[in-house]
């Protein structure tokens, strides 16, 4: 196993304990066929309070090499337990 997989094993086995529902590893560039789309989504304000995606869309530092994404569900759910 190379250190690269190695690494990304590492990442997605802690986001996965932190019950994140995926993560994912991607090479860090700009990503020009997904920035319109991606300003289209803000201007329906999906982005909800995280203002900082605004002023922050085009920001690439050259230094980055990967990106690591994650999604977990930030609202909560009620279950109903019924007792016999």
């Amino acid at each position: 196993m190379n250190v690269k997989h190695k690494y990304t094993q590492l990442i997605k086995t802690e986001a996965e304990r932190l019950d994140f529902l995926s993560c994912g590893v991607s090479k860090a560039e700009f990503l020009e066929k997904e920035a319109p789309r991606l300003e289209k989504w803000l201007n329906k304000n999906k982005h909800d309070k995280m203002r900082y995606m605004e002023n922050h869309l085009y920001i690439f530092i050259p230094q980055t090499y990967k990106n690591v994404s994650q999604s977990y569900q930030n609202y909560k759910t009620e279950v109903n337990n019924y007792s016999n």
